[in-house]
């Protein structure tokens, strides 16, 4: 039986902290009651978590928001080697919403048939089915059979645990999941029990690693190529491969047939909306025109006539410096130079693009004395603090206008993160 009398006071260690970040893949996330216990294996944190949520657009653009509160467990295990995957109840209305949602979208999950009493009340979501299914021994299906409203998240390096919601995104207002000292209790409990022979056995990552051909990366990439459904499809179409990054890697620039994956992500974005903002640009530029210089010249059509141009100079403005942007990252792709280095930090903001959190990649490029940062998203940023991790070389394609500005394409690629 696992207590909190063992824990102390303390900040979350600086590893531990990043993973629990990662895993939480929300901005701005503070913590207090923060417990730590340490011990050769790696770390404990039981925190209360807590973070804004956005629910349309974005803070920027005045996006409506809820505060969640949580009570967290982490089980950081800095020596482990995991595939990513999230266990989650299907009890409540938010486990009918997964069960419907995971037969009529096709969502990537683990099928339980041979465990009944499991399959009713917990969905394993995963796009590494085989490597799961070895990590899943007895003791852990067994206390899956007795524990209720449990969340797992695993990563690389270690699992989150938490109760309420069904998941870290929740649908009501200013949600409040923090529990009491006996739920706290309870909750590491059960979190240790499900979890502890995945994360505290080495052997048990070993013989899943060893389940499948080459690295969980290579395994995922070849299942989501192979999934039907909605959600299968559209992975498909935006999955990005170690063979599609190697071919720009390889080509001289200007490059030419580009992946089509790999020019999406260069875009950062879809056109339509751009399209409506340029639109709606020009159509309140024409009528700003129309009301200054050829209607009737009263004052309350003139006063009219400059807001209108007012809001169509604005949306014109935002939309060139998208577009700008956008081009600019399209032409370091077919036009950037080759350059190898080394990961030397990575650092999290407190901006999200669609959803995703924005991350600094620090680079110590050959040949250039002063670091070169390259922004990315969550799952690039796990690629480069596991490549930080083992001191791992890597390359960037650095724009021959700006030396200043590059893009990290090998972070891009599914199969950038080692077993």
């Amino acid at each position: 039986m696992s207590n909190t009398m063992d824990f102390v006071p303390s900040p979350i260690p600086p590893a531990a902290l990043a993973e629990l970040e990662a895993l939480i893949d929300e901005t701005a996330v503070s913590f207090d009651r923060t417990l730590v216990r340490e011990h050769d294996r790696g770390c404990d944190v039981i925190a209360d978590a807590s973070w804004t949520e956005f629910t349309s657009g974005s803070a920027s653009r005045g996006g409506s928001s809820r505060r969640i509160r949580r009570t967290i467990v982490l089980l950081h295990r800095p020596d482990a080697t995991l595939p990513e995957f999230q266990i989650l109840p299907k009890s409540g209305f938010g486990g009918g919403l997964l069960t419907a949602a995971s037969r009529v979208l096709g969502l990537p999950t683990l099928d339980l048939d041979d465990e009944p009493e499991v399959a009713s009340r917990y969905a394993v979501m995963t796009v590494n089915a085989n490597s799961v299914r070895t990590l899943l021994l007895r003791p852990s299906l067994d206390a899956l059979t007795v524990v209720s409203d449990l969340n797992l998240k695993f990563g690389a390096r270690g699992v989150l645990a938490w109760r309420g919601a069904g998941g870290l995104q929740s649908t009501d207002r200013d949600r409040d999941d923090r529990l009491d000292e006996e739920g706290r209790r309870l909750l590491l409990e059960d979190a240790v029990a499900v979890c502890g022979p995945i994360v505290d056995d080495p052997e048990v990552s070993r013989r899943a690693a060893d389940a499948v051909e080459g690295t969980y990366a290579e395994e995922a990439a070849r299942n989501i190529a192979g999934a039907g459904g909605i959600v299968g499809r559209l992975l498909s179409r935006t999955l990005i491969t170690r063979e599609m990054t190697d071919s720009i890697r390889e080509q001289r620039p200007p490059r030419s047939g580009i992946p089509a994956p790999i020019a999406m992500k260069a875009w950062r974005g879809t056109t339509f909306p751009l399209l409506v903002v340029g639109g709606l640009g020009l159509g309140f530029s024409t009528m700003a025109v129309m009301l200054l210089f050829f209607a009737p010249g009263s004052g309350d059509e003139r006063i009219a006539g400059a807001v209108f141009g007012g809001v169509g100079v604005l949306a014109l403005v935002a939309t060139f410096f998208v577009v700008r942007h956008r081009w600019t990252r399209i032409r370091i792709v077919r036009r950037g130079h080759v350059v190898e280095g080394s990961i030397t930090r990575v650092e999290r903001t407190d901006t999200a693009v669609n959803g995703d959190t924005v991350h600094r990649i620090h680079l110590a490029l050959d040949g250039r004395e002063d670091p070169t940062v390259a922004k990315a998203g969550t799952a690039a940023a796990n690629s480069a603090r596991r490549m930080l991790d083992r001191g791992a070389r890597t390359w960037a394609l650095v724009d021959p206008a700006d030396p200043r500005r590059c893009l990290w394409i090998e972070g891009w690629s599914i199969e950038s993160i080692g077993d």
